[in-house]
């Protein structure tokens, strides 16, 4: 018998549930199962269609045109809707089949098999071929699912649900069926946007568009995403994206660029799987005012491209910036960058007149406020201000910015700083931390908080787990290293410190880590090995704050340099007159160090009286302090802190 091609309507459906009715109720399903067939037949004859095949509980007819087939499916459901019910899902196409020797065949019976299993009990879900020869019939009602690509099924389809009266209509959200499994993705990294300007001076744009994504994307509670200071390292890299995946452990990868011309910035932006396949990619073109609600935009694409649900939490972070005057925007970027970069009070004072030019530009946009609190906080540690004058600027700032955005992390955040650094408030501190962190997800700034109140407060359990959290966020990174010594270090693990350091200076040969590494070799008695790394430190001219001298001078003379411990004592002494602050704890280390514990009581008495903001925090296990425990002085002070 010679094979007949031809096109059809094509319509299969199916019992919902009926394998689990037939283990509760044998008898009823068969009831069920009789109704199924004898109405589908009898509409089918009505409808000039014949019933190719029965599946168990489902079957396969075909009819000659569109609107026979719909109108069987309608009177079928509206059938079925009276007791006993059947609950029945239908799915119809229209395309070529080829009939022969009583079988079916063709991509259009594979197609109405996928569509019919996206439907639910009651409802009748039709192709787009199907639904373009109804849009002529104003009888049949209809309304689109969205596009699905389904397994075996070459190119994405669109697909509609009959919404005639009594049908039911599934949940655009909450379908499901034969569809391919899509890229699982529950994390994902932003790489450092690409600078195409002609002279490759936009960075403050790119460094920006990065961190203003990843800032986004990291409000999602189940979205992974390192951090900006973590992908900064791979910058220009020649590494593949699927490397690049592979080394931070993250599902998919976006990358991007960004190009001011004039008033317009030009931004593209692709997302990537750890396989090296796109899964979704635009560009844009946009007046700088716009570039935060762009940011917030792409990160809502990508949301919806790897099918990630906002929770309550999420959406309460997740709302939509408001424009902000295109100068205000790029005098911000441009502090910012210097600022995260500065290594000296000349580049975060330069930082300091961009945020006013941003403030100046647009005084209701909040985060200059904030950056320039941030930049003030600092002062005292570049030796600029006294603790006290710092924190007054700083909090002016502060105030303003929680006052015309009370959701900004990054002002609760200033505020912890404020409470734990030089008010010693440290019930106040933890709890505008929890907000910060409340605001921005497991944001890196919020967790080194965190890290350092728990180190404070002798909760080491917690500052490892906390430590953890840093890691996978920022593997590898300068401040993972840094962090790590300095919890293994007040929690006394010197050996611990020694073995961290050698690691993290591979990589990172930093004077924050080769500081501890000093501290923990002296303290094991190590003292030529301790006095080795100080004069490593003494050599790199840019990690020699005035604070550091003390310490590195507490070394040498508790390696029995005196003339070298003295030297550096002379040095801070005339220091002294050239900065308008110096840390004065330090100071009185190196007194210990020399065994004087009168004149080293004096000093951190006064750095008690300055509101020294490091060492302080640090005074009830801090190591360095060893030498005084014991002394009611030291613990009469101790006591004032009111450590919880």
């Amino acid at each position: 018998m010679s094979n007949e091609r031809r096109l059809a309507a094509i319509m299969f459906t199916d019992i919902v549930g009926y394998s689990a009715m037939m283990h509760k109720d044998e008898k009823g399903s068969l009831e069920i199962l009789n109704r199924h067939r004898s109405i589908l037949e009898a509409r089918t004859a009505a409808h000039y269609g014949k019933v190719i095949h029965y599946y168990g509980d489902g079957s396969l007819s075909i009819y000659n045109s569109s609107i026979e087939a719909v109108t069987c499916a309608i009177e079928m459901q509206q059938a079925y809707n009276s007791n006993p019910k059947v609950p029945l899902r239908i799915g119809i196409h229209l395309g070529d089949i080829v009939i022969g020797d009583g079988e079916v065949y063709g991509d259009g019976v594979n197609v109405a098999s996928r569509i019919e299993t996206l439907g639910i009990p009651g409802c009748i879900m039709i192709s787009k071929r199907i639904q373009e020869d109804l849009i002529s019939h104003p009888e049949f009602h209809h309304i689109s699912m969205g596009k699905f690509e389904f397994k075996n099924i070459p190119n994405p389809l669109e697909v509609f649900a009959i919404t005639n009266e009594g049908l039911a209509i599934p949940n655009k959200n909450k379908i499901t069926g034969k569809l391919k499994e899509k890229d699982v993705i529950n994390s994902l990294a932003v790489l450092p946007f690409a600078d195409y300007s002609q002279e490759k001076d936009q960075a403050w744009l790119t460094e920006g568009m990065t961190n203003a994504l990843t800032h986004e994307l990291r409000k999602i509670s189940s979205l992974t995403v390192p951090s900006s200071t973590t992908m900064r390292t791979y910058k220009g890299s020649d590494k593949t994206l699927p490397e690049i995946a592979n080394e931070l452990n993250v599902d998919a990868i976006i990358e991007g660029s960004a190009l001011k011309i004039n008033d317009s910035v030009h931004i593209t932006a692709t997302l990537i799987n750890a396989n090296d396949k796109s899964l979704w990619s635009d560009a844009y073109e946009i007046g700088m005012e716009y570039f935060y609600v762009l940011n917030h935009n792409i990160a809502q694409k990508i949301t919806q491209e790897i099918d990630i649900a906002l929770t309550p939490a999420d959406s309460t972070r997740f709302t939509t910036p408001s424009l902000v005057h295109p100068g205000a925007i790029e005098a911000d970027l441009k502090g910012f960058k210097i600022f995260i970069e500065a290594y000296t009070i000349e580049q975060v004072k330069e930082a300091v007149e961009y945020f006013k030019q941003a403030i100046k530009l647009d005084s209701s946009f909040a985060l200059p406020y904030a950056h320039l609190s941030q930049a003030y906080f600092w002062y005292h540690y570049f030796c600029e201000s006294s603790p006290l004058e710092s924190l007054a600027l700083s909090e002016s700032a502060n105030n303003k910015a929680l006052q015309l955005d009370p959701k900004l992390a990054l002002a609760y955040l200033n505020r912890f700083y404020e409470q734990y650094y030089i008010k010693w408030n440290w019930e106040e501190a933890l709890k505008v931390l929890e907000k910060a962190q409340s605001l921005s997800v497991d944001d890196l700034d919020v967790l080194y908080g965190f890290l350092f109140y728990y180190i404070s407060t002798g909760k080491f359990d917690k500052a490892f787990e906390t430590l953890e959290k840093i890691r996978k966020i920022n593997p590898n990174s300068l401040a993972y290293w840094t962090n790590k010594v300095l919890v293994q270090f007040h929690s006394r693990d010197l050996e611990g410190v020694l073995e961290s350091a050698a690691k993290g200076i591979k990589i990172f040969p930093h004077e924050a880590i080769l500081e501890l590494q000093m501290w923990s070799l002296s303290f094991l008695g190590r003292h030529d090995e301790a006095v080795d790394v100080a004069r490593k430190i003494l050599n790199n001219e840019a990690g020699v704050i005035p604070h550091r001298r003390g310490e590195i001078g507490c070394i040498f003379a508790r390696a029995g340099l005196k003339d070298e411990a003295l030297q550096q004592l002379d040095i801070i002494q005339k220091l002294n007159v050239k900065y308008k602050y110096i840390d004065p704890i330090p100071t009185g280390l190196l007194y210990m160090g020399l065994g004087d514990m009168d004149m080293a009581m004096h000093y951190i008495e006064k750095g008690f009286e300055m509101r020294s903001p490091i060492w302080m925090v640090f005074a009830k296990r801090a190591p360095p302090y060893d030498p005084m425990r014991g002394d009611p002085r030291f613990e009469k002070l101790i006591q004032k802190l009111k450590f919880p």
